[in-house]
């Protein structure tokens, strides 16, 4: 193998123990992080006026993970990071399908 190949390599590896991702015979990889990875996203509109204005909130593990807001016409997703620095880590099929709730939801 060269250099820069075992060198990339080593680059993944360290990124996905930065995440919590730990090689297994079985497979690929599992998650190890005490935090579990938010699979289920929740989404919650407090009142009308709140919907009128385009805000819309994204809970995963009992945890406020984003919101929406209307900024010049268009819906933004905001992402605070965590109050302990760690990443935030978000499965893609269920942010999809809690953006498309939010899309439904607010119907802007």
């Amino acid at each position: 193998m060269a250099a820069h190949q075992q060198t990339d390599r080593s680059a993944q590896a360290e990124r996905r123990k930065q995440f919590g991702w730990q090689a297994t015979a079985s497979g690929p990889g599992t998650y190890v992080n005490e935090e579990e990875p938010m699979h289920e996203i929740k989404v919650t509109t407090l009142s009308p006026e709140e919907e009128y204005a385009g805000v819309a909130e994204l809970w995963a593990g009992g945890r406020l993970l984003a919101y929406t807001l209307l900024d010049d016409g268009d819906l933004m997703l905001r992402i605070d990071p965590r109050h302990d620095g760690a990443p935030v880590v978000v499965g893609v099929h269920s942010l999809a399908r809690a953006l498309a709730e939010v899309d439904r939801s607010l119907a802007l």
